[in-house]
């Protein structure tokens, strides 16, 4: 699985669209402090559990979304989610749009949980998930170093959190263009094999 292309595709995606949701996932509270201006500690805190609400729902909701319509509507649509998300957290110094755009981000973050592993069965089958998959999840952990590079540095650089939501349209933007590329390297054998899998359970 690794040495096709359309691995290392669908493993930046990984990368992209966990970035975004790590970026806030961490920094729920002091984003609603600095950028909502909200003063009152327990509003601050109110972002993280707001947070933590939409990453469980985004899980059945988005993974749902794959099984019904395919792995790669799921992928356009979190990509369209976030991307609107990023662009209201980078704009808005507003408490309800900004908390709407925590919730929002950490919903699609939750999704890539479900859509992923789905993905994983879809594209490459069903044979060897385990170790597939294992292969697949260090985009996870790319994606929280790529957020520790715009959340942590650029806040250092420029005073504020806005930049780096900048960088997380960037990333939106790009998670989508390259969402409408991927398919399967194998559509026949790794569909068909999916579909038997999803019969069985």
């Amino acid at each position: 699985m690794i040495r096709m292309p359309m691995f290392w595709a669908c493993w930046l995606l990984y990368v992209l669209g966990t970035a975004g949701g790590f970026m806030v996932i961490g920094k729920a509270k002091p984003i609603a402090q600095e950028v909502g201006l909200v003063t009152d500690m327990v509003l601050a805190t109110a972002a993280i559990q707001i947070l933590a609400v939409f990453n469980s729902a985004g899980r059945p909701l988005f993974g749902r979304i794959a099984d019904t319509h395919g792995p790669k509507s799921a992928l356009l649509l979190m990509y369209g989610v976030l991307l609107g998300a990023m662009a209201l957290l980078s704009l808005t110094a507003s408490v309800v749009p900004l908390y709407l755009g925590i919730g929002i981000t950490g919903m699609v973050f939750g999704g890539f949980l479900a859509v992923m592993p789905a993905l994983t069965t879809y594209f490459f089958g069903a044979k060897n998930l385990g170790s597939n998959y294992g292969f697949m999840f260090t985009g996870y952990g790319s994606g929280a170093i790529v957020a520790l590079f715009a959340i942590g540095w650029l806040r250092d650089l420029y005073g504020t959190y806005v930049p780096a939501f900048w960088i997380g349209i960037i990333l939106s933007v790009v998670g989508l263009l390259l969402s409408l590329q991927v398919k399967p390297p194998r559509p026949t054998a790794a569909r068909v094999e999916a579909e038997r899998v999803t019969v069985r359970a």
